[in-house]
């Protein structure tokens, strides 16, 4: 009989991790849902990737567990989590029941012990079942064993690891079921588990080493000489309670029913109005069994957030016939990839979900530089004073720069890095990577870029100026209005960004190509002022010490 497989899902540290990872996406109604997202995205990921037969949730429940009334201390240095993300639990929860997944939590307990009770329970079912373990939280590999795997991020939502027992010697040096050993003896400050004070984790894992368990170090403690036994001595209760704490409960009062948890059909219609009404349009396209992916017919026809979104990689023959149809637009969004500082190649998009693709040559770009002067042609782009800087050592003036959906971004946002990928995700729910992977083997030695994907992403951020510009520029109009009702003037963002700070984009674009002159004589007089009264301040503290020392030394300072 073939092994089925059980996803078990840590539902708080999944939205935890979601919370803190992804920017902060909004409804249409102004309601956080980042974490609704990240869990979203990630339960989805995991269906594609594993495949599973049976899938349930854990989440934890408020109020005290029993490591709390065991250890008043326990997890109490953490502050508590914003009030915005315990708001997105009961909409977590929402899409986890519109996907009929069953929801396992019992009060007193965590959501771990509650996933290493049913994990248990499967392993013992008389079914052949592998269980995989969705989470966040490294406690979990405990409960890594021959039935049991571990699927966690390291960073962000993306960077994920499966790890079996080899994955978890591999990291530790030790067995899984010895973490909870570890942290008798190392503790775990991120629970505020105490350990044995002053033992680091390679003595830990040293003793653990020698000894396999935390009680083999104690019945062997003769052995030991100098400050690590008089530690151990010490904190002995302390490092008894620590692994009391760190073990996961696998007799958590729950019982794990297989035909609840069988991934089955799901209403198709209520999910899609659900992540519809929170703006996850990207994720609607990823539903299991979804008809709504475009198929791919041809090496330049792909679902990118628009079903037919076309691109044309276009020749130097093709060009003066392309540029005629782009002469006739009003606005023209456009990217530039570039490679070591210099231009390889061009995107343009009068229209969402359509892209000309013009690779980089001395012919075409005289060809093309008709289009970046002509002045009657408005354009759209992210980062246009860079954009600028490129065209201009290619002898083109860049004209009509009228909206940056990156410094649109900022107007809005002030003071927050803007990252378009992550833009894109926030305004327009769709997720994008702009990495490029490189050709064969040698790919990690700086290997040949993969064309069709550089062709791609070029493309696409073309398009996707576009529907940002449409989106933003939207965002701007309604605040400038609000501010303009509430002080009786014209002075709003709107006014600010089109009078001074798209404006500003050609200016400051010149004054970097240009440099600033500065007049030496003038700097080196203050230079030489400067030294003369650092030289004599030295010379009076020199005095106050009664010798001489080094000042910029926090240890001669010191003393």
């Amino acid at each position: 009989m073939p092994k089925k497989r059980l996803i078990l899902i840590d539902g708080n540290a999944i939205i935890h991790r979601s919370f803190h990872a992804l920017p902060p996406l909004m409804t249409k109604k102004g309601e956080l849902v980042n974490a609704v997202y990240g869990f979203s995205s990630t339960l989805l990921s995991v269906i594609e990737q594993f495949h599973p037969d049976y899938v349930i949730v854990s989440f934890d429940l408020a109020g005290p567990t029993f490591r709390h009334k065991e250890y008043k201390e326990y997890k109490a240095h953490r502050e508590k989590a914003p009030d915005e993300l315990y708001a997105q639990i009961p909409i977590v929860k929402e899409v986890v029941k519109a996907f009929n997944i069953p929801i396992y939590e019992k009060e007193g307990f965590e959501a771990d012990d509650v996933i290493g009770t049913i994990a248990r329970q499967a392993e013992n079912s008389k079914e052949e079942i592998e269980n995989i373990i969705v989470t966040g939280d490294m406690d979990a590999l405990q409960l890594v064993n021959g039935k049991t795997k571990v699927y966690t991020m390291r960073r962000g939502l993306s960077d994920a690891v499966l790890y079996g027992e080899k994955e978890v010697f591999e990291r530790y040096g030790f067995t899984p079921d010895q973490l909870r050993d570890f942290k008798g003896l190392r503790g775990d400050p991120s629970d505020n588990i105490p350990g044995v004070k002053g033992v680091g984790e390679k003595t830990a894992t040293t003793l653990l080493q020698s000894y396999g368990t935390l009680e083999g170090v104690y019945d062997h403690l003769g052995e030991l000489k100098g400050a690590v036994k008089e530690k151990l001595e010490r904190d002995k209760a302390q490092a008894i309670l620590s692994k009391k704490l760190a073990t996961i409960d696998k007799q958590a009062p729950v019982s794990l029913n297989l035909a609840d948890a069988v991934l089955s059909e799901y209403d198709r219609e209520k999910i899609v109005h659900l992540f519809s009404e929170l703006n996850f349009f990207s994720l609607v396209k990823r539903l299991p069994d979804s008809d709504s992916q475009a198929e791919s017919g041809s090496a330049n026809s792909k679902s990118t957030g628009v079903k037919d979104f076309k691109y044309q990689k276009l020749e130097t023959s093709d060009l003066d016939e392309y540029l005629k149809e782009l002469s006739s637009q009003k606005e023209i969004s456009f990217s530039m990839e570039t490679s070591n500082g210099k231009i390889t190649s061009f995107a343009f998009s009068h229209k969402t979900g359509r892209c000309g693709y013009v690779p980089y040559s001395l012919e075409n770009i005289g060809i093309l530089k008709a289009f970046f002067e002509n002045e009657k042609i408005s354009k759209i782009g992210y980062d246009l004073k860079n954009s600028y800087k490129l065209l201009a050592k290619e002898n083109i003036l860049l004209a009509r720069m009228d909206f940056d959906v990156m410094l649109a971004a900022y107007m809005l946002d002030p003071g927050k890095k803007i990252v378009l990928e992550k833009l894109i995700l926030a305004e327009l729910g769709e997720e994008v990577s702009f990495e490029k992977s490189k050709k064969g083997q040698l790919s990690m030695l700086g290997g040949e870029e993969n064309e069709d994907e550089v062709i791609l992403a070029c493309c696409q951020k073309a398009d996707y100026c576009l529907k940002l510009k449409e989106s933003l520029e939207e965002k701007i109009v309604s605040l400038s209005k609000e501010q303009e009702k509430v002080s009786g003037t014209k002075n709003s963002v709107s006014s600010l960004f089109s009078k001074m700070e798209m404006p500003l984009v050609d200016v400051l674009a010149k004054m970097e190509l240009a440099g600033i002159k500065l007049n030496a004589f003038i700097f080196q007089g203050i230079s030489e002022k400067l030294t003369t009264r650092l030289g004599n301040l030295e010379k009076s503290i020199y005095e106050l010490a009664g010798q001489e020392f080094n000042i910029n030394s926090p240890s001669q300072l010191s003393d």
